[in-house]
């Protein structure tokens, strides 16, 4: 049995209450799903007319010029991506020379039946180094290597040519980290019903705005009850997000990319901003029966938590204003009571 599970419910926010209850699985699925809100993250510094700057804005949503530009980006995406199968999904898996840990979650993942995986992307970073055969597993799942081109934190989102992917749905994963096979069921079919316009995955995070100099700071959110980001090292996106990332399109994606080369940090952060500056959609925790497997995370680096705000403040610039939207639920899979 699922459940959404309300953070907050805060007066400012219309929400649905629908129950579904599906005899299909094992278990009954009961979802109260939350409805979108139109209002981007809140501000504490409020917008000052003219003069205020690119950090005490929020990008509105329904300004025509959005409505326009986001329409074109979905009729766009169908145009491109809709003869792609909704039906399966892909892993797309970034290896940043962790044999023990790669080898445990491909093991994981590849050993029992996961009906809906379409084929594994391996992301091989190991500049220099040959990457291993390709092979399919004995449930005959195609898992295949592809060498980076460079050593950037932004080939997990570039599309190649020559690795087509065949599904709508992409995994985006570290190869320290995933889901329990029943959960990555349970994580896709969420994905597939609510999270299309949202990054969907297992890993929150949040960003609040400090009331006295304006800056926003990145944070884990300890007791919080409410999120802005979902990281990119468990997460499902949509493949036509994965494109706008990587292409030239908007002038702003090669300031975005060349600002992650610089300083090997903030993908997912800028992969958050992209999702919800085109969709005016937060994003999606989902959580499993178990928690999602994490191996050799290794050490967070002094001044991480810096470096992530100056991210979260340099983006709003580059964006011109702060497309992040806060979310108050989750879905989880689990009993009721």
């Amino acid at each position: 049995m699922s459940t959404v599970e309300f953070l907050s419910r805060p007066k400012s926010i219309q929400f649905w209450r629908v129950v579904v209850i599906a005899g299909v699985f094992w278990f009954t699925v009961t979802f109260i799903y939350l409805a979108k809100s139109n209002s981007r993250t809140d501000t504490s510094v409020q917008d000052a007319g003219q003069g205020a700057t690119a950090t005490q804005k929020a990008l509105s949503c329904s300004n025509a010029e959005y409505s326009q530009s986001a329409l074109e980006f979905s009729q766009l995406a169908e145009l491109k991506y809709g003869n792609l199968t909704m039906d399966n999904f892909t892993i797309v898996m970034s290896t940043y020379d962790r044999p023990t840990a790669q080898n445990k979650a491909l093991t994981a993942l590849l050993n029992p039946i996961i009906p809906t995986l379409s084929e594994v992307v391996v992301i091989w970073n190991h500049i220099g180094k040959p990457t291993p055969g390709d092979f399919v597993s004995k449930h005959g799942v195609p898992v295949k290597y592809r060498a980076s081109r460079v050593n950037s934190l932004n080939e997990k989102f570039r599309l190649d040519p020559d690795f087509p992917y065949r599904t709508r749905a992409i995994l985006l994963a570290n190869d320290n980290v995933y889901y329990k096979p029943p959960d990555l069921e349970f994580a896709f079919h969420t994905w597939k019903t609510f999270g299309r316009n949202r990054v969907t995955g297992a890993i929150s995070r949040c960003s609040n705005q400090n009331s006295r100099t304006g800056k926003w700071d990145y944070n884990l959110c300890e007791h919080k009850d409410e999120y802005s980001m979902v990281l990119t090292n468990l997460a499902f996106v949509d493949i036509s997000f994965m494109d706008y990332y990587s292409s030239d399109r908007d002038p702003r994606m090669p300031l975005v990319r060349d600002y992650i080369d610089d300083i090997s940090n903030c993908e997912d952060i800028a992969m958050n901003f992209v999702t919800s500056m085109l969709t005016c959609e937060a994003p999606l925790l989902v959580k499993g029966k178990d928690n999602y497997e994490s191996y050799d995370p290794g050490q967070v680096k002094s001044g991480h938590m810096e470096t992530r705000s100056k991210c979260v403040n340099d983006f709003i610039e580059i964006f011109g204003g702060m497309a992040l939207i806060k979310e108050h639920a989750r879905i989880e899979l689990g009993p009721l009571a």
